[in-house]
């Protein structure tokens, strides 16, 4: 039989450790654009902004033609690796809004700065060279509609997240108003990223997010550190399919499943250009993924995720059930091994103000009691069940447990 985990009930009567979470900060800066530095921020303003500008333009250029290259089958860049992890969530007039962690490393050992650019395209379209805008830090509009955040239930009763602001409105995750990507692309954009004294830089982290049509598609992703000339500079390309759920169907989803080091409260929404940097601030609640899915059994994360398209019964409010299974890696194969506490999200348990229409969306927090857990390779399954519609949907996550 499967144990279940009440704060979690494992065998030998092991408990919850309910300590507050005190989590490092990683201080990741961007600039979105514009090339200047916000003394706002207390960053150094260039001392020639139009000779800075240039340089950039350069640089992106020169990423562009690596990602031409790399298009046309032709390997580019030299002495970085890059690693994607992306998320996926509902995003604004039926796109798919795609937050994610970019880590860079082999680089040196105190770059000034990284300039990233981002590209979209269908899959089996290979546009000719040259194509899309000079600059793409002018060409993306990014979006999530209003009300986009997880909001009551098993979501604001968590202890780490235990206030919530109503629904927010719409979050422009750029600093000013851009075009649609031009010509062939889907999505394509730019990044300056500072690298301040006292980040993490080996490897170096970043977050920003993309939104794209549902639908099967290639991102590339460029990234050149800052120097004097792109050929002095180290360099790297990579190609990855990006497959954008279309979570506008009537259809019972879930978001992905989001592992977070800290689930916290924002007191409001952040304006676009803070946005534009922390692309897991969502309405009234900012989320940090953790580094990677190696866990340290004395972390305390939280698993969090949204719900889409639940039917609504009494009070006009959704009747939803959350079921959490956790299996453990054995002989190669996954194996039950824990049940997290049920939850219930209803016309009982959500707050009075809680209104689909209003485009309030449903959402979870559940705590990992990793310290509970063995080392090993784990995965949790989420299944939730729509009672107003009797109808369900499932999502899961993996991750390895560490000894601390």
């Amino acid at each position: 039989m499967t144990p279940v985990m009440p704060g979690v009930a494992l065998p030998g009567a092991l408990r919850c450790r309910q300590s507050p979470v005190r989590l490092r900060v990683l201080l990741v800066a961007a600039l979105a654009g514009s090339a200047a530095v916000s003394p706002a921020l207390g960053w150094p303003a260039p001392e020639d902004p139009e000779k800075d500008e240039a340089a950039r333009r350069r640089d992106v250029l020169h990423l562009m033609a690596l990602t031409d290259a790399l298009a046309a089958g032709t390997p580019a860049g030299s002495g970085l690796a890059l690693a994607w992890e992306p998320h996926y969530l509902k995003g604004e007039a039926g796109q798919t809004y795609v937050p994610f962690s970019l880590t860079i490393s082999e680089h040196s050992r105190q770059p000034a700065a990284f300039v990233v650019y981002l590209r979209v395209v269908p899959t089996g379209v290979t546009p000719p060279a040259g194509e899309g805008g000079p600059a793409g830090m002018e060409l993306a509009t990014l979006g999530l509609p209003p009300g986009e955040l997880p909001v009551g239930g098993a979501a604001s009763q968590h202890r780490r997240s235990s206030r919530y602001g109503e629904a927010s409105a719409r979050l422009g995750l750029v600093d000013r108003e851009r075009e649609g990507a031009r010509g062939p692309y889907i999505f394509e954009d730019s990044h300056v990223v500072e690298v301040m004294p006292g980040d993490d830089i080996h490897p170096f982290r970043l977050r920003r997010a993309l939104a794209v049509p549902p639908g099967e598609h290639v991102l590339y992703v460029a990234v050149s550190e800052v120097g004097d000339t792109p050929a002095t500079a180290r360099s790297a390309v990579m190609r990855q399919a990006l497959a954008a759920r279309d979570f506008s169907e009537d259809a019972l989803s879930l978001s992905s499943l989001i592992v977070a080091e800290r689930v916290e409260p924002l007191p409001a929404p952040l304006e676009a250009k803070l946005q534009a940097r922390r692309p897991y601030a969502v309405g009234s609640l900012e989320i940090v993924p953790v580094a990677g899915r190696e866990l340290a059994q004395d972390a305390e994360p939280a698993v969090v995720f949204q719900i889409y398209n639940a039917g609504l019964g009494a009070g006009r409010k959704p009747n939803v059930g959350i079921e959490y299974l956790l299996l453990r890696l054995a002989a190669e194969l996954y194996v039950p091994h824990a049940r997290l506490p049920s939850q219930q999200l209803d016309a009982r348990t959500l707050p009075a103000g809680f209104d689909p229409e209003a485009g309030h969306q449903l959402g979870a927090v559940q705590d990992l009691p990793l310290s509970l857990l063995p080392p090993g390779e784990y995965l949790l399954e989420v299944t939730v069940t729509d009672n107003v519609q009797t109808r369900s949907a499932r999502a899961a996550v993996d991750f390895a447990v560490r000894e601390r």
